[in-house]
């Protein structure tokens, strides 16, 4: 692991084959973004008055301007540079890496509320633009692992479709209760 000097008196990690490389850029910024510092260096575009910014986990991961891809620092560490602690994912699962809690949460856990009418906690997981229903219990802890469990079966890429049918197979000697039940069953 080396250290890269930055500016504000920061430092960034990076892998000990990526020094050159680094190096030879020039010049490196401890930028804010809107959750963590980043490590960004600026170059002239020749024959322009325009700069370009370079980000240091991007350059790290061999990703270009344009190229669509994003990558996420799995710690959440923004001058973490390290390969073991990048991965290049799309915006959906950036998106879920982030431990922030909305200023609207009540329960004090992502993607768990209280239900007022039903009188129990429930769980959801926004995927791929589709909201997907944990489940609901009077006891949070339960919905909590219920949650987490569904989130990383999906962060593992497990597809989503397999992940809702688990969750609505019934264990063997499962009796349905009267919401459960069809005009079949009767």
């Amino acid at each position: 692991m080396q250290l890269i000097q930055l500016t504000r008196r920061m430092v960034a990690k990076i892998d000990d084959e990526d020094l050159e490389l680094v190096l030879a850029q020039g010049r490196w910024q401890a930028v804010a973004g809107l959750h963590t510092w980043y490590a960004a260096t600026s170059f002239k575009i020749p024959g322009t008055r325009k700069n370009r910014r370079v980000l240091l986990h991007r350059l790290v991961m061999g990703c270009v301007e344009g190229d669509g891809k994003v990558v996420d620092h799995k710690n959440e560490d923004g001058l973490d540079c390290q390969k073991e602690n990048l991965r290049v994912s799309s915006h959906s699962l950036n998106a879920h890496n982030r431990s922030e809690l909305l200023a609207t949460n009540n329960s004090g856990v992502e993607g768990v509320y209280w239900n007022k009418q039903k009188q129990r906690w429930v769980g959801e997981i926004i995927w791929q633009k589709q909201k997907v229903y944990c489940g609901s219990d009077e006891n949070i802890e339960v919905i909590k692992a219920i949650r987490e469990d569904i989130k990383q079966r999906l962060l593992l890429g497990e597809p989503l479709e397999q992940v809702v049918a688990s969750r609505n197979k019934k264990p063997p000697g499962h009796k349905p209760n009267f919401r459960e039940l069809s005009l079949d069953d009767l």
